[in-house]
Parts: structure tokens; C-alpha cells; sequence
């Protein structure tokens, strides 16, 4: 006897600009888009292109796939062109941008001091929280649920972010 096959009630893409989006979008997943969630999430990472390399990692996957919402993760140190904001918008891509970089949102999880660059952010994040955050445990050890929900409404887009990961259908 053939199981019956699982549906989703909602297909989700979120495009990322490195690793280090991709391992921490990747945890967030695990916490608010569980099997019993009905949503599928699927991750394409830009591997460090900048905008351009977002709207190109989005149009290869919707050539393979078709999902209901699309969203893309943003550092707010790089301006997008007019070219890439008239694409997002044309295609109704939903932007999450942590100012100036993700790592910014993630000391901001923990309240703890930003720097004014990406490389600032970095290096704080680096000294502060031991380990690499291009890697998933990283977040599973930094970054358990509750910390994560208690750091949401201070952290640049975290909570926008949330809400639109784990949105049903």
C-alpha cells in the first residue's frame, strides 16, 4: 500500500548574499518551519554577489521550482541598483535588510555592542560568540529558540523575517 504523499501549503524561497545568511536562515528553519508546519523552505545562497547575485540565485531556482513567497536576505552596506529595485519589485520579492550586515541582527540578538561596519560586526561577533557562523551549529549553540525569541523585536528585520518564514499558506 502506497503512503499518502505529503502536501505543503506553502512554498517558500529565500535568497541569502553568503554563508553565513544561509547557516543562520538555515537554523531558523529548524526552529519555526518543523514538519508539522506545512511550510517548505528552500535556500539559495549567492555565495558573496551582492544583490546582483541574489536576483540571479532567485531566477535559477524559480526556473526548477514554484513557491507562493519569495524573500531575500540583504546587508544594508551594499545600495542595490535601480535595475536590481525595479526587478524585486516587479516580482514581488519581499527585502530583509540588517544594517550594515547580518551580523549586526545577530549581535543585536544577544544586545550586544554594534559596530558601525560589516568588518566591525564581524570582528565583534567573532570575539563575542566563539565558533564559525558560516556553520549551523554555530547558531544551535548561540542561538536556542528562546534567545532567538527574546532578541526578535531588538534585532534589525529578525522579527519580519520570522513572521514571513513561518506564514501558512
Amino acid at each position: 500500500m502506497k503512503k499518502p504523499i505529503r502536501r505543503t501549503n506553502n512554498t517558500i524561497l529565500m535568497a541569502v548574499e553568503g554563508y553565513t545568511e544561509e547557516a543562520f536562515i538555515r537554523h531558523l528553519k529548524s526552529i519555526y518551519c518543523g514538519r508539522d508546519s506545512f511550510i517548505s523552505l528552500t535556500i539559495k545562497n549567492a555565495k558573496g554577489k551582492g544583490p546582483e547575485g541574489i536576483v540571479d540565485a532567485i531566477k535559477a531556482a524559480k526556473r526548477t521550482g514554484d513557491y507562493n513567497l519569495v524573500g531575500a536576505v540583504f546587508d544594508g552596506d551594499i545600495q542595490t541598483s535601480a535595475e536590481v529595485d525595479k526587478w524585486l519589485n516587479a516580482n514581488k520579492v519581499a527585502r530583509f535588510i540588517s544594517t550594515p550586515s547580518i551580523e549586526a541582527t545577530l549581535l543585536s540578538v544577544h544586545a550586544l555592542k554594534l559596530g558601525k561596519t560589516t568588518k566591525d560586526c564581524k570582528d565583534l561577533l567573532i570575539n563575542a560568540l566563539r565558533g564559525d557562523p558560516t556553520e549551523e551549529s554555530f547558531y544551535v549553540k548561540h542561538f536556542p529558540d528562546h534567545i532567538v525569541e527574546r532578541g526578535r523585536m531588538s534585532a534589525s528585520c529578525l522579527n519580519d523575517l520570522i513572521i514571513f518564514i513561518s506564514r501558512k499558506a
